[in-house]
Protein backbone atom coordinates (compact mmCIF):
# COMPACT_ATOMS: atom_id res chain seq x y z
CA UNK A 1 0.00 0.00 0.00
CA UNK A 2 1.80 3.25 -0.91
CA UNK A 3 0.50 6.17 0.31
CA UNK A 4 0.80 9.23 -2.85
CA UNK A 5 -1.79 11.98 -1.86
CA UNK A 6 0.58 14.69 0.00
CA UNK A 7 1.44 18.23 -1.31
CA UNK A 8 5.25 18.40 -0.61
CA UNK A 9 4.82 21.90 -0.16
CA UNK A 10 8.91 22.03 1.51
CA UNK A 11 9.86 21.47 -2.02
CA UNK A 12 8.07 24.57 -3.82
CA UNK A 13 8.24 26.17 -6.65
CA UNK A 14 8.44 22.48 -7.83
CA UNK A 15 6.41 20.95 -6.01
CA UNK A 16 3.07 22.17 -6.66
CA UNK A 17 -0.43 21.45 -5.31
CA UNK A 18 -1.81 20.21 -8.78
CA UNK A 19 2.02 18.68 -9.18
CA UNK A 20 3.04 17.49 -6.23
CA UNK A 21 7.10 16.08 -5.40
CA UNK A 22 5.82 12.29 -5.81
CA UNK A 23 4.79 12.98 -9.18
CA UNK A 24 8.41 14.41 -10.46
CA UNK A 25 11.21 13.21 -11.72
CA UNK A 26 14.11 14.92 -9.36
CA UNK A 27 16.86 12.68 -10.75
CA UNK A 28 16.30 12.95 -14.90
CA UNK A 29 15.93 8.92 -14.79
CA UNK A 30 12.70 9.59 -16.62
CA UNK A 31 10.93 8.05 -13.73
CA UNK A 32 8.82 9.85 -10.84
CA UNK A 33 9.50 9.78 -7.29
CA UNK A 34 6.38 7.18 -7.22
CA UNK A 35 6.84 5.48 -10.28
CA UNK A 36 10.49 4.43 -8.84
CA UNK A 37 8.65 3.26 -5.26
CA UNK A 38 6.40 1.05 -7.33
CA UNK A 39 9.05 -0.22 -9.33
CA UNK A 40 11.15 -0.93 -6.08
CA UNK A 41 8.20 -2.53 -4.53
CA UNK A 42 7.24 -5.01 -7.49
CA UNK A 43 9.89 -7.56 -6.58
CA UNK A 44 8.26 -8.28 -3.20
CA UNK A 45 4.86 -8.50 -4.25
CA UNK A 46 2.63 -9.73 -7.31
CA UNK A 47 2.13 -6.16 -9.34
CA UNK A 48 -2.08 -6.73 -8.63
CA UNK A 49 -1.21 -6.08 -4.76
CA UNK A 50 -0.40 -2.77 -5.25
CA UNK A 51 -2.92 -0.86 -3.95
CA UNK A 52 -2.22 3.44 -4.54
CA UNK A 53 -4.15 5.98 -1.83
CA UNK A 54 -4.14 9.69 -3.12
CA UNK A 55 -6.37 12.49 -3.24
CA UNK A 56 -8.70 12.81 -5.61
CA UNK A 57 -7.68 15.62 -7.82
CA UNK A 58 -4.21 13.25 -8.67
CA UNK A 59 -6.44 10.53 -10.61
CA UNK A 60 -5.37 11.30 -13.94
CA UNK A 61 -1.97 11.65 -12.70
CA UNK A 62 -2.03 8.60 -11.45
CA UNK A 63 -3.28 7.08 -14.70
CA UNK A 64 -0.67 8.71 -17.22
CA UNK A 65 1.97 7.71 -14.53
CA UNK A 66 0.92 4.29 -13.92
CA UNK A 67 -1.34 3.00 -16.44
CA UNK A 68 -1.12 -0.50 -15.70
CA UNK A 69 -1.84 -0.58 -12.62
CA UNK A 70 -5.43 -1.59 -11.94
CA UNK A 71 -8.54 0.62 -11.81
CA UNK A 72 -9.91 -1.15 -8.40
CA UNK A 73 -6.23 -0.38 -6.78
CA UNK A 74 -6.57 3.07 -7.17
CA UNK A 75 -8.06 4.26 -3.61
CA UNK A 76 -9.42 8.04 -4.29
CA UNK A 77 -9.31 10.20 -1.13
CA UNK A 78 -11.83 12.97 -1.05
CA UNK A 79 -10.21 15.20 0.96
CA UNK A 80 -6.63 15.18 3.45
CA UNK A 81 -6.96 13.75 6.21
CA UNK A 82 -3.54 12.69 7.29
CA UNK A 83 -1.99 9.35 7.26
CA UNK A 84 -4.16 7.63 10.23
CA UNK A 85 -7.38 7.91 8.16
CA UNK A 86 -5.99 6.85 4.83
CA UNK A 87 -4.23 4.20 6.17
CA UNK A 88 -7.22 2.65 8.28
CA UNK A 89 -9.11 2.84 4.84
CA UNK A 90 -6.49 0.88 3.00
CA UNK A 91 -6.51 -2.00 5.84
CA UNK A 92 -10.09 -2.38 5.48
CA UNK A 93 -9.85 -2.21 1.65
CA UNK A 94 -7.33 -5.00 1.45
CA UNK A 95 -8.91 -6.93 4.97
CA UNK A 96 -12.74 -7.25 2.64
CA UNK A 97 -10.27 -8.72 -0.33
CA UNK A 98 -8.43 -10.82 1.87
CA UNK A 99 -8.61 -11.66 5.77
CA UNK A 100 -5.46 -12.69 6.52
CA UNK A 101 -3.57 -9.95 4.16
CA UNK A 102 0.08 -8.63 5.41
CA UNK A 103 0.46 -5.27 4.60
CA UNK A 104 3.60 -3.16 3.52
CA UNK A 105 2.61 0.57 4.42
CA UNK A 106 5.22 3.21 2.21
CA UNK A 107 5.47 6.81 1.40
CA UNK A 108 5.72 7.45 -2.18
CA UNK A 109 8.59 9.91 -2.40
CA UNK A 110 11.63 8.03 -0.29
CA UNK A 111 14.97 7.71 -1.85
CA UNK A 112 16.52 4.53 -1.46
CA UNK A 113 19.62 3.26 -2.92
CA UNK A 114 19.98 -0.10 -1.37
CA UNK A 115 17.17 -1.91 -2.84
CA UNK A 116 18.38 -5.37 -1.99
CA UNK A 117 18.71 -4.67 1.46
CA UNK A 118 15.51 -2.85 1.50
CA UNK A 119 14.04 -6.11 -0.08
CA UNK A 120 15.82 -7.76 2.54
CA UNK A 121 14.19 -6.47 5.09
CA UNK A 122 10.34 -6.63 4.07
CA UNK A 123 10.83 -10.06 3.88
CA UNK A 124 11.81 -10.64 7.08
CA UNK A 125 9.13 -8.05 8.19
CA UNK A 126 6.62 -9.74 6.12
CA UNK A 127 7.75 -12.85 8.04
CA UNK A 128 7.95 -11.36 11.46
CA UNK A 129 4.24 -9.56 11.39
CA UNK A 130 2.46 -12.99 10.30
CA UNK A 131 3.48 -14.62 13.15
CA UNK A 132 1.55 -12.50 15.56
CA UNK A 133 -0.36 -9.22 16.88
CA UNK A 134 2.72 -7.11 15.62
CA UNK A 135 3.33 -3.79 14.40
CA UNK A 136 6.93 -3.18 13.12
CA UNK A 137 8.59 0.27 11.42
CA UNK A 138 11.15 -0.04 9.64
CA UNK A 139 14.10 2.13 11.71
CA UNK A 140 16.91 4.01 10.34
CA UNK A 141 20.44 5.15 12.39
CA UNK A 142 20.26 8.99 12.44
CA UNK A 143 22.84 10.61 11.30
CA UNK A 144 22.04 14.51 13.42
CA UNK A 145 19.02 15.83 15.78
CA UNK A 146 16.91 15.62 13.13
CA UNK A 147 13.18 17.74 14.26
CA UNK A 148 11.79 15.98 11.46
CA UNK A 149 11.58 12.55 11.89
CA UNK A 150 9.85 9.97 14.86
CA UNK A 151 12.43 8.84 17.15
CA UNK A 152 12.04 5.08 18.12
CA UNK A 153 14.27 3.88 21.35
CA UNK A 154 15.04 -0.16 21.19
CA UNK A 155 14.45 -2.13 23.35
CA UNK A 156 15.46 -6.41 23.59
CA UNK A 157 16.16 -8.06 20.30
CA UNK A 158 12.62 -10.70 19.80
CA UNK A 159 13.75 -14.25 19.93
CA UNK A 160 14.61 -15.83 16.34
CA UNK A 161 14.82 -12.41 15.19
CA UNK A 162 18.11 -10.62 16.45
CA UNK A 163 17.74 -7.60 14.17
CA UNK A 164 14.07 -6.75 15.35
CA UNK A 165 13.88 -4.92 18.43
CA UNK A 166 10.64 -4.24 21.39
CA UNK A 167 10.21 -0.86 20.98
CA UNK A 168 10.45 0.88 24.41
CA UNK A 169 9.06 4.43 23.76
CA UNK A 170 7.80 5.91 20.08
CA UNK A 171 8.40 10.05 20.13
CA UNK A 172 7.27 11.79 17.18
CA UNK A 173 9.03 15.07 16.00
CA UNK A 174 11.15 16.11 19.20
CA UNK A 175 12.30 19.49 19.51
CA UNK A 176 16.11 19.82 18.96
CA UNK A 177 16.98 19.67 22.91
CA UNK A 178 15.55 16.27 23.14
CA UNK A 179 16.71 15.06 19.78
CA UNK A 180 20.15 15.76 20.60
CA UNK A 181 19.77 13.90 23.86
CA UNK A 182 18.36 10.89 21.63
CA UNK A 183 21.11 10.82 19.77
CA UNK A 184 23.84 10.70 22.98
CA UNK A 185 22.18 7.39 24.19
CA UNK A 186 22.65 5.60 20.91
CA UNK A 187 19.33 3.60 21.76
CA UNK A 188 17.44 5.94 19.10
CA UNK A 189 16.74 5.00 15.80
CA UNK A 190 14.45 7.57 12.78
CA UNK A 191 11.53 5.95 12.00
CA UNK A 192 11.05 6.16 8.00
CA UNK A 193 7.40 6.34 7.72
CA UNK A 194 7.80 2.34 6.36
CA UNK A 195 5.53 0.08 8.33
CA UNK A 196 4.50 -3.52 8.35
CA UNK A 197 1.59 -5.17 10.05
CA UNK A 198 -1.25 -7.95 9.32
CA UNK A 199 -4.24 -6.29 7.83
CA UNK A 200 -6.37 -7.20 11.13
CA UNK A 201 -3.69 -6.51 13.41
CA UNK A 202 -3.91 -2.75 12.11
CA UNK A 203 -7.87 -2.62 12.32
CA UNK A 204 -7.50 -4.00 16.09
CA UNK A 205 -5.24 -1.14 17.02
CA UNK A 206 -7.32 1.48 15.71
CA UNK A 207 -10.10 -0.25 17.62
CA UNK A 208 -7.88 -0.17 20.98
CA UNK A 209 -5.92 3.20 20.41
CA UNK A 210 -8.03 5.22 18.08
CA UNK A 211 -11.63 4.33 18.36
CA UNK A 212 -12.97 8.05 16.68
CA UNK A 213 -11.71 6.56 13.39
CA UNK A 214 -12.05 3.03 13.75
CA UNK A 215 -15.55 4.06 14.02
CA UNK A 216 -16.59 6.13 11.37
CA UNK A 217 -14.41 2.92 8.82
CA UNK A 218 -16.05 0.34 10.90
CA UNK A 219 -19.34 1.29 9.73
CA UNK A 220 -18.77 0.50 6.19
CA UNK A 221 -17.37 -2.80 6.90
CA UNK A 222 -20.13 -4.03 3.88
CA UNK A 223 -19.21 -1.60 1.20
CA UNK A 224 -15.36 -2.18 1.18
CA UNK A 225 -14.35 -3.58 -2.17
CA UNK A 226 -18.13 -3.44 -3.32
CA UNK A 227 -19.38 -0.87 -5.95
CA UNK A 228 -20.63 0.86 -2.42
CA UNK A 229 -17.32 2.02 -1.47
CA UNK A 230 -16.68 5.04 -3.27
CA UNK A 231 -19.75 6.59 -2.05
CA UNK A 232 -19.21 5.57 1.70
CA UNK A 233 -15.90 6.68 1.52
CA UNK A 234 -17.12 9.80 0.24
CA UNK A 235 -19.05 10.82 3.14
CA UNK A 236 -17.38 9.39 5.82
CA UNK A 237 -13.82 10.02 5.19
CA UNK A 238 -14.37 13.99 5.52
CA UNK A 239 -14.91 13.41 8.81
CA UNK A 240 -12.14 11.44 10.06
CA UNK A 241 -10.17 12.95 12.47
CA UNK A 242 -6.80 14.53 10.67
CA UNK A 243 -3.89 13.15 12.55
CA UNK A 244 -0.60 11.28 11.83
CA UNK A 245 -0.52 7.05 12.63
CA UNK A 246 2.80 8.23 14.20
CA UNK A 247 0.08 10.01 17.15
CA UNK A 248 -2.77 8.14 16.60
CA UNK A 249 -1.54 4.27 16.97
CA UNK A 250 1.95 4.11 17.25
CA UNK A 251 3.21 6.67 20.10
CA UNK A 252 0.36 4.75 22.22
CA UNK A 253 0.42 0.95 20.97
CA UNK A 254 2.29 -1.29 23.20
CA UNK A 255 2.99 -4.12 20.53
CA UNK A 256 5.59 -1.88 18.08
CA UNK A 257 8.77 -3.00 17.22
CA UNK A 258 11.29 -1.72 14.71
CA UNK A 259 13.50 -3.66 12.51
CA UNK A 260 16.87 -1.79 11.55
CA UNK A 261 18.33 -1.63 8.30
CA UNK A 262 20.76 0.22 6.33
CA UNK A 263 18.86 1.38 2.93
CA UNK A 264 20.63 4.18 1.32
CA UNK A 265 17.99 6.27 2.82
CA UNK A 266 16.22 9.59 2.04
CA UNK A 267 13.03 10.62 2.98
CA UNK A 268 13.40 13.55 0.22
CA UNK A 269 11.28 15.80 2.66
CA UNK A 270 13.22 18.88 1.62
CA UNK A 271 15.92 20.97 -1.04
CA UNK A 272 18.29 20.24 2.08
CA UNK A 273 17.68 16.18 1.64
CA UNK A 274 17.72 16.49 -1.87
CA UNK A 275 21.18 18.58 -1.29
CA UNK A 276 22.66 15.85 0.73
CA UNK A 277 22.27 12.77 -1.04
CA UNK A 278 23.08 14.38 -4.97
CA UNK A 279 26.33 14.44 -6.22
CA UNK A 280 28.27 17.23 -5.40
CA UNK A 281 31.29 19.34 -7.72
CA UNK A 282 34.52 20.17 -6.18
CA UNK A 283 33.12 23.70 -4.95
CA UNK A 284 30.35 21.25 -3.23
CA UNK A 285 27.41 22.96 -5.67
CA UNK A 286 24.81 20.62 -6.56
CA UNK A 287 22.93 21.43 -10.49
CA UNK A 288 19.86 19.33 -11.09
CA UNK A 289 19.44 18.94 -14.49
CA UNK A 290 20.41 22.80 -15.36
CA UNK A 291 22.73 24.71 -17.11
CA UNK A 292 24.85 27.45 -14.21
CA UNK A 293 27.64 29.72 -14.39
CA UNK A 294 29.26 29.71 -11.05
CA UNK A 295 31.32 32.47 -9.39
CA UNK A 296 32.96 32.01 -5.54
CA UNK A 297 29.93 29.31 -4.75
CA UNK A 298 30.04 26.83 -2.13
CA UNK A 299 27.80 24.38 -1.10
CA UNK A 300 24.90 25.66 -3.14
CA UNK A 301 21.91 23.61 -4.79
CA UNK A 302 20.59 25.15 -7.93
CA UNK A 303 17.31 23.41 -9.90
CA UNK A 304 15.91 25.24 -12.73
CA UNK A 305 13.68 23.95 -15.00
CA UNK A 306 13.94 24.73 -18.86
CA UNK A 307 17.05 26.09 -21.08
CA UNK A 308 17.58 29.10 -18.75
CA UNK A 309 20.99 29.58 -18.18
CA UNK A 310 21.68 30.60 -14.32
CA UNK A 311 24.80 32.89 -13.18
CA UNK A 312 25.20 33.12 -9.70
CA UNK A 313 28.25 35.24 -7.55
CA UNK A 314 29.12 35.06 -3.96
CA UNK A 315 26.55 32.22 -2.94
CA UNK A 316 27.35 30.00 -0.18
CA UNK A 317 24.64 27.27 1.11
CA UNK A 318 21.75 28.76 -0.46
CA UNK A 319 19.14 27.01 -2.67
CA UNK A 320 18.07 28.49 -6.24
CA UNK A 321 14.93 26.63 -7.62
CA UNK A 322 13.31 28.46 -10.54
CA UNK A 323 9.92 26.66 -11.96
CA UNK A 324 7.06 27.77 -14.04
CA UNK A 325 6.28 31.35 -12.53
CA UNK A 326 7.77 31.62 -9.68
CA UNK A 327 11.56 31.56 -8.20
CA UNK A 328 12.96 30.69 -5.07
CA UNK A 329 16.32 31.96 -3.57
CA UNK A 330 16.74 31.15 0.21
CA UNK A 331 19.71 30.16 2.35
CA UNK A 332 19.54 26.41 3.31
CA UNK A 333 19.42 27.18 6.65
CA UNK A 334 15.99 28.64 6.07
CA UNK A 335 14.64 25.98 4.33
CA UNK A 336 12.17 24.75 6.99
CA UNK A 337 9.99 28.31 6.93
CA UNK A 338 9.73 27.70 3.31
CA UNK A 339 6.39 26.20 3.82
CA UNK A 340 5.05 29.43 5.61
CA UNK A 341 6.54 31.25 2.63
CA UNK A 342 4.23 29.50 0.11
CA UNK A 343 1.28 29.69 2.50
CA UNK A 344 1.60 33.64 2.10
CA UNK A 345 2.11 33.39 -1.72
CA UNK A 346 -0.55 30.94 -2.69
CA UNK A 347 -3.11 33.07 -0.95
CA UNK A 348 -2.25 36.05 -2.70
CA UNK A 349 -3.82 35.38 -5.97
CA UNK A 350 -6.48 33.07 -7.48
CA UNK A 351 -7.12 31.70 -10.95
CA UNK A 352 -10.51 32.73 -12.54
CA UNK A 353 -11.35 29.68 -15.24
CA UNK A 354 -14.52 30.80 -17.61
CA UNK A 355 -16.39 28.22 -19.14
CA UNK A 356 -14.11 28.00 -22.07
CA UNK A 357 -11.27 27.16 -20.29
CA UNK A 358 -8.98 30.38 -20.57
CA UNK A 359 -8.29 31.34 -17.45
CA UNK A 360 -6.03 34.25 -15.91
CA UNK A 361 -4.47 34.91 -12.62
CA UNK A 362 -5.21 38.18 -10.65
CA UNK A 363 -4.18 39.51 -7.01
CA UNK A 364 -7.12 37.80 -4.11
CA UNK A 365 -7.98 41.65 -3.09
CA UNK A 366 -9.72 41.76 -6.49
CA UNK A 367 -12.14 38.99 -5.34
CA UNK A 368 -14.49 38.13 -2.12
CA UNK A 369 -15.17 34.20 -1.54
CA UNK A 370 -17.96 33.12 0.53
CA UNK A 371 -18.72 29.51 1.80
CA UNK A 372 -21.19 28.09 3.84
CA UNK A 373 -23.82 25.28 3.45
CA UNK A 374 -27.13 25.09 2.19
CA UNK A 375 -29.29 21.90 2.35
CA UNK A 376 -26.49 19.65 2.39
CA UNK A 377 -24.54 21.51 0.15
CA UNK A 378 -21.53 22.81 0.73
CA UNK A 379 -20.70 26.08 -1.94
CA UNK A 380 -17.98 28.25 -2.21
CA UNK A 381 -19.12 31.68 -4.32
CA UNK A 382 -15.78 33.76 -6.06
CA UNK A 383 -17.16 37.41 -6.84
CA UNK A 384 -15.24 40.52 -8.36
CA UNK A 385 -15.85 43.98 -6.76
CA UNK A 386 -18.53 44.69 -8.76
CA UNK A 387 -20.31 41.67 -7.68
CA UNK A 388 -20.61 39.56 -10.63
CA UNK A 389 -20.27 36.22 -9.77
CA UNK A 390 -17.37 34.81 -11.29
CA UNK A 391 -17.03 31.24 -10.18
CA UNK A 392 -18.62 28.84 -7.80
CA UNK A 393 -17.72 25.23 -6.44
CA UNK A 394 -20.40 23.19 -5.77
CA UNK A 395 -19.92 19.64 -3.45
CA UNK A 396 -22.74 17.25 -3.82
CA UNK A 397 -23.78 15.78 -0.44
CA UNK A 398 -27.08 14.54 0.23
CA UNK A 399 -28.33 14.24 -3.59
CA UNK A 400 -30.57 16.76 -2.75
CA UNK A 401 -30.07 19.65 -4.87
CA UNK A 402 -26.88 21.01 -6.88
CA UNK A 403 -26.07 24.99 -6.83
CA UNK A 404 -24.24 25.93 -9.89
CA UNK A 405 -24.36 29.64 -11.53
CA UNK A 406 -25.25 30.96 -14.79
CA UNK A 407 -24.67 34.12 -16.98
CA UNK A 408 -23.80 35.79 -13.41
CA UNK A 409 -26.58 34.51 -11.53
CA UNK A 410 -27.50 31.67 -9.42
CA UNK A 411 -29.65 28.96 -9.74
CA UNK A 412 -30.86 25.95 -8.07
CA UNK A 413 -31.00 22.99 -10.20
CA UNK A 414 -31.82 19.19 -8.79
CA UNK A 415 -29.02 16.51 -8.48
CA UNK A 416 -31.57 14.43 -11.03
CA UNK A 417 -30.69 16.69 -13.93
CA UNK A 418 -26.88 16.05 -13.75
CA UNK A 419 -25.39 13.22 -15.34
CA UNK A 420 -22.07 13.69 -13.80
CA UNK A 421 -19.34 15.28 -12.26
CA UNK A 422 -15.35 15.61 -13.62
CA UNK A 423 -12.28 16.74 -11.64
CA UNK A 424 -9.28 17.83 -12.49
CA UNK A 425 -6.01 19.78 -11.92
CA UNK A 426 -5.08 23.03 -14.39
CA UNK A 427 -1.90 24.93 -13.43
CA UNK A 428 -2.12 23.98 -9.99
CA UNK A 429 -5.93 24.63 -9.25
CA UNK A 430 -8.76 22.23 -8.91
CA UNK A 431 -11.75 22.22 -11.97
CA UNK A 432 -15.05 20.76 -11.03
CA UNK A 433 -16.62 19.80 -14.74
CA UNK A 434 -20.59 19.97 -13.80
CA UNK A 435 -22.43 17.71 -17.11
CA UNK A 436 -26.17 18.02 -17.63
CA UNK A 437 -28.22 14.68 -19.16
CA UNK A 438 -28.34 16.47 -22.29
CA UNK A 439 -24.15 16.04 -22.42
CA UNK A 440 -24.23 20.13 -22.47
CA UNK A 441 -21.56 21.48 -19.80
CA UNK A 442 -22.70 23.40 -17.63
CA UNK A 443 -20.25 24.91 -16.16
CA UNK A 444 -16.48 25.25 -14.87
CA UNK A 445 -16.01 25.99 -11.44
CA UNK A 446 -12.52 27.18 -9.21
CA UNK A 447 -11.01 26.65 -6.08
CA UNK A 448 -8.08 29.09 -4.53
CA UNK A 449 -4.82 27.91 -4.72
CA UNK A 450 -4.93 27.74 -1.09
CA UNK A 451 -7.14 25.19 -1.23
CA UNK A 452 -5.83 22.86 1.28
CA UNK A 453 -6.35 25.15 3.80
CA UNK A 454 -8.91 24.27 6.30
CA UNK A 455 -11.46 26.58 6.39
CA UNK A 456 -14.14 26.93 9.37
CA UNK A 457 -17.63 26.21 7.79
CA UNK A 458 -20.77 28.18 9.06
CA UNK A 459 -23.64 26.47 10.53
CA UNK A 460 -26.39 24.60 7.66
CA UNK A 461 -28.51 27.37 6.39
CA UNK A 462 -31.64 26.75 4.33
CA UNK A 463 -32.29 29.51 1.18
CA UNK A 464 -35.24 30.78 0.23
CA UNK A 465 -36.73 30.42 -3.55
CA UNK A 466 -36.53 34.39 -3.95
CA UNK A 467 -34.16 36.11 -5.29
CA UNK A 468 -31.34 33.90 -4.86
CA UNK A 469 -28.03 35.39 -4.26
CA UNK A 470 -23.96 34.19 -4.29
CA UNK A 471 -24.31 33.45 -0.51
CA UNK A 472 -27.36 31.35 -1.04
Amino acid sequence: MIMCGGVGSRFWPFSRSGMPKQFLDFFGTGRSLLQLTVDRIKTVTDPDNIILVTNSAYYDIIREQLPDVKESNILLEPARRNTSPCICWAAHHIHALDPEASIVTLPSDHLILREDAFHQALREGLEFVEKGDRLLTIGLQPSSPHTGYGYIQQGAPVDGFPEIMKVKSFTEKPNEEMAKVFLSTGEFFWNSGMFLWRADSILNAFEKYAPETAAIFDAGKLCYATPQEREFIDKAFPTAPSISIDYAIMEKASNVYVKTADLGWSDLGTWKALYDCSPKNHDGNVTQNCKVLTHNCRGSLFAVKGDKIIVASGLKDFIVADAGNALLICPIADEQRIRNVVNDVETESIMVLSENGYGKRTDVDEYRMTSRHCKGVKTMAITDKTGYLVAIEVVRDEDDLMIINKSGTTIRLHADAIKETKSRVAQGTKVIELKKRNDVISHLSVVPRAEDEPTEEPADETPTDENPSVDE
